[in-house]
C-alpha cells in the first residue's frame, strides 16, 4: 500500500522497515535493496496474473471469449487488494526496466490481439486497427482497476460487456439478456 500511496520511486527501504515492523537491516537480509522488492513484487503479480488471464475458451465465439478473458482479468486484479494497489503505484518507467512485466504485458496484448482478429474474422467485431483496439481495451480495465482502487468496488461482468460492446459490429445483447428497466408512468411520478 506505500508504493501505490506514495509511488515506488518516493518510499524508501526505511519506510518499508517502519510498515512492517522490522528494522531496514532485516530487509537488507532478503534484498538488496527496494528495486529488488519491486522486482519480487512484480514476478509475484505476473505469477499470480499468468496462471489464467491469457487463456480463454478457444472453442467459444470470439465475443464470449473477450467477455471471459478482460472479466478474469479484472476480477484477478480487484480480489488481491495488494495487487491492484501495488501496479497502481508502479510508475511506465519502473514496469519498462522489469523484463518479465514487459513479456506479461506482450502476452496479455497478444491474447486481446488475437481473439479481435478472430471477431473481425467471423464478422462479429469491427474492423479496428489491432493497436488501437488493444490500447483501448487495455485503457477500460485500467479505468476499471482505477474505479476499484478509488470506491471498493467494480463489477468485472459489466466492465467486461462495455468492452465487447465497444467493438462488436453487431452490440445486441449476445449474453444472456437482462430485464429492462422500465420507466415510470405518470401516476408513479411525483408532481412537482
Amino acid at each position: 500500500m506505500l508504493f501505490s500511496a506514495q509511488g515506488v520511486g518516493a518510499t524508501s527501504l526505511s519506510d518499508i522497515a517502519r510498515a512492517v515492523n522490522v528494522t531496514p537491516a532485516a530487509i537488507y537480509y532478503h534484498f538488496a535493496g527496494r528495486d529488488d522488492i519491486v522486482a519480487a513484487l512484480l514476478d509475484y503479480v505476473i505469477e499470480e496474473t499468468d496462471a489464467f488471464s491469457c487463456d480463454a475458451d478457444a472453442s467459444a465465439p470470439p465475443a464470449a471469449r473477450l467477455h471471459q478473458l478482460l472479466a478474469r482479468h479484472v476480477t484477478h486484479l480487484t480480489s488481491s487488494p495488494y495487487d491492484l494497489w501495488f501496479v497502481i503505484g508502479v510508475s511506465d518507467a519502473e514496469a519498462r526496466n522489469h523484463p518479465a512485466l514487459v513479456a506479461h504485458v506482450r502476452a496479455w496484448r497478444a491474447a486481446l490481439e488475437a481473439v479481435l482478429h478472430d471477431g473481425v474474422e467471423a464478422s462479429a467485431f469491427l474492423a479496428i486497427e489491432p493497436n488501437l483496439a488493444v490500447a483501448t481495451l487495455s485503457g477500460l480495465v485500467s479505468a476499471a482497476l482505477q474505479l476499484h482502487h478509488e470506491t471498493g468496488s467494480v463489477d468485472a461482468q459489466t466492465i467486461a460487456q462495455l468492452a465487447v460492446r465497444s467493438v462488436a459490429i453487431d452490440p445486441g445483447d449476445w449474453t444472456e439478456p437482462r430485464p429492462k428497466r422500465q420507466r415510470p408512468t405518470k401516476e408513479h411520478t411525483n408532481d412537482r
